[in-house]
């Protein structure tokens, strides 16, 4: 029984340490119809072609490449 009293008080000690910023983002993330996996994989994903972009734009800017053709 103690267990079951400790694990019903740690998410009331949780929501008061939370910020409104962090209540309002968990309330985003729980309309997404995704798992914690999968959101992190689609931020991955982006950071490694915002990567790319900038790498691109770099060898660009410096007359390595020119991925436009011109």
């Amino acid at each position: 029984m103690i267990l079951e009293e400790e694990e019903t008080e740690l998410p009331e000690e949780e929501i008061k340490m939370k910020s409104m910023w962090q209540i309002q983002k968990e309330s985003w993330y729980e309309k997404i119809p995704l798992n914690l996996k999968q959101l992190d994989t689609i931020i991955v994903v982006c950071l490694i072609l915002l990567a790319v972009t900038f790498a691109v734009m770099f060898l660009d800017a410096a007359d390595i490449i020119n991925p436009f053709g011109y």
